[in-house]
């Protein structure tokens, strides 16, 4: 069943509602994530659980990177960021220097939504500093250093576009993030999009954090769970388990180079 884009962003509003929960509950500290809800109803112990460590995870990932390039510049963009906290949280304990440059995306009503927020809010207008709203073409927020940009994942060259024209470089170390959102598009356009950060970047890292092992009892609730709010997994079918993602990333990196599907010289690492 097609989805449409308002559908795939019920998920942003139930994933952010979870996290809000898992917060106050005391599970990870967020002091910013109540400022994207209007309630933040109660979850059960095994949401909390899970969306305590999907934070856990993407947070060491984000901050191993930041480690990885202190003291030169670099970039991270986040794919289907939602109302995702990361910069705010990062910024606040003193590990984005100022030549860290974070790029989110998201469509376009909720890159208005989140701009909404942060506009409304002084501790998040502190965060960001100084910024140009839907200046040169780009709808969304530019600071000097947090872009929040309304791009499409799926149409590339309109995504490449925005990305350059609010100050990203394709030299610079980058981090691309997947927090539970390609997963939400075709097979063939979230690859071509793995094929993309891979040709174009020249020192790049791709994390994905996505559901895999559909067929066990937890992964058949969780199907039944997505496809109740009509935002189906697409990928999860081809890609299922560790090895399969791995394989489906070396694959795109090695079309991205040299148009061949398989190599002896790529590199994988799975670290759980």
């Amino acid at each position: 069943m097609k989805k449409s884009k308002a559908q795939v962003q019920g998920t942003n509003d139930f994933n952010t509602i979870s996290k809000c929960s898992m917060v106050k509950c005391g599970y990870f500290r967020d002091d910013y994530v109540s400022y994207f809800v209007t309630r933040c109803s109660r979850r059960t112990p095994l949401i909390h659980l899970g969306y305590y460590m999907r934070v856990l995870t993407v947070d060491y990932a984000l901050r191993s990177f930041l480690d990885s390039v202190l003291g030169q510049p670099a970039q991270i963009i986040s794919c289907g960021a939602g109302f995702d906290t990361s910069f705010f949280r990062l910024a606040t304990s003193g590990s984005v220097h100022p030549e860290i440059y974070f790029y989110e995306v998201d469509f376009t009503e909720v890159v208005d939504r989140k701009a909404e927020c942060i506009l409304d809010s002084k501790p998040l207008l502190d965060c960001i500093g100084s910024f140009e709203m839907n200046q040169n073409g780009v709808r969304g927020l530019v600071g000097s250093q947090y872009h929040l940009i309304a791009s499409d994942l799926q149409a590339l060259d309109k995504l490449e576009a925005n990305l350059i024209q609010a100050g990203l470089m394709f030299s610079l170390p980058t981090l691309l993030l997947s927090e539970c959102s390609i997963c939400y598009m075709d097979e063939a356009s979230s690859s071509l999009l793995i094929q993309w950060a891979a040709s174009k970047f020249e020192d790049a890292t791709f994390v994905t954090y996505e559901q895999i092992y559909p067929d066990d009892g937890f992964g058949i609730v969780m199907q039944k769970h997505f496809e109740s709010m009509n935002s189906p997994l697409l990928s999860l079918a081809q890609f299922p388990d560790l090895e399969s993602q791995e394989h489906r990333y070396v694959s795109r990196v090695c079309i991205a180079f040299n148009g061949s599907s398989t190599t002896q010289e790529v590199l994988v690492q799975t670290e759980i």
